[in-house]
C-alpha cells in the first residue's frame, strides 16, 4: 500500500511505503530519466519491505512538464532535492537509510558525502561507474538520429512522441572521475555501505570500481534493473536491515 504525503507547498512529494509511524525510513534515489519507481523495482522492493515492516520513500528526481515531456534535473540539483527529501523526514526523528539504483547512486554519493547525514546504512544497486560519464553521454546523444541539438541542451524523442530534454549542465556536472566518488564514499561509509551488483551487467558499460572493502555482492542472472529479481534483492536488503 502507498500514500502520496505533502507536508507543505515549497515540500517535494513523497511517496510512502510500509507503516508510517516506523522509526527508520529507507529513502529510495533513482537513476536516469525514469520516475520514482525506477520502472516498477521501486515501488516492488518498497512493498516486499513493507510486508515485513520497513518503511520506504520514493520521489522524483526527475522533472515533467503539462505535456509530460521529461527534463533530466543535473546531479547538483538533484544532491539539493535529495537533502530536501531527508530533511523534511528527519523532522520526525527517524533513523536514516540511503538506497540508489544505478546513476542515482553518484546522486546517493555526492550527497553523503556532502552532507555527511546521519546515515545507518547505504545501498547502491548495480550502480553507474563509467568515468567521465557527462562526456560520453552527450557525444552519444549528438549522434542520435533523434536528437535535436539547442543552444540550451539536446532534445531526444521518445516512442511516444514526447520529449527528453537534457541540458548541457546536466552533462558537465557527470563530467568527473565515477572511480574516487565511489572510493571517497568508501572511506568514510565503508562499515555501513553494501554494493550490489548485477550479475549480467555489461562489464564495458559498468565496469567494476573499488570500494574501499565495503560489503559488495553480485545477484546472479539478474539485470541491471533486477528484472526477475526483485524478491531475491529484497531479502538481500531485508537480511542487513534485520541484522
Amino acid at each position: 500500500m502507498s500514500s502520496k504525503l505533502v507536508s507543505n507547498p515549497e515540500a517535494v512529494d513523497l511517496v510512502a511505503y510500509g507503516d508510517l509511524l516506523a522509526g527508520r525510513v529507507i529513502v529510495y534515489v533513482h537513476g536516469f530519466g525514469v520516475k520514482y519507481d525506477s520502472k516498477g523495482l521501486f515501488s516492488s522492493l518498497a512493498g516486499r519491505l513493507a510486508d515485513r515492516g520497513h518503511r520506504s520513500v520514493l520521489f522524483d528526481l526527475t522533472d515533467y512538464d503539462e505535456d509530460d515531456n521529461i527534463h533530466l534535473v543535473p546531479l547538483s540539483q538533484q544532491v539539493k532535492r535529495l537533502d530536501r527529501v531527508v530533511s523534511q523526514i528527519q523532522q520526525e526523528g527517524v533513523e536514516l537509510v540511503l538506497l540508489g539504483h544505478s546513476m542515482g547512486c553518484l546522486v546517493t554519493a555526492q550527497y553523503l558525502l556532502n552532507h555527511r547525514p546521519d546515515a545507518s546504512r547505504a545501498f547502491l544497486l548495480d550502480p553507474a561507474t563509467y568515468n567521465q560519464i557527462g562526456l560520453s553521454m552527450e557525444a552519444g546523444y549528438r549522434r542520435r538520429s533523434d536528437a535535436k541539438v539547442t543552444p540550451d541542451g539536446i532534445e531526444l524523442t521518445r516512442q511516444s512522441g514526447r520529449l527528453t530534454k537534457i541540458a548541457y549542465k546536466y552533462f558537465h556536472d557527470l563530467s568527473f572521475d565515477t572511480a574516487d566518488l565511489y572510493h571517497r564514499l568508501a572511506g568514510v561509509y565503508k562499515d555501513h555501505l553494501t554494493v550490489v551488483w548485477a550479475g549480467e551487467a555489461d562489464p564495458e558499460r559498468r565496469p567494476r570500481v573499488d570500494f574501499g572493502g565495503a560489503e559488495e555482492l553480485v545477484v546472479d542472472g539478474a539485470n541491471h534493473n533486477f528484472d526477475d529479481q526483485h524478491q531475491s534483492l529484497a531479502d538481500i536488503l531485508a537480511a542487513r536491515l534485520e541484522s
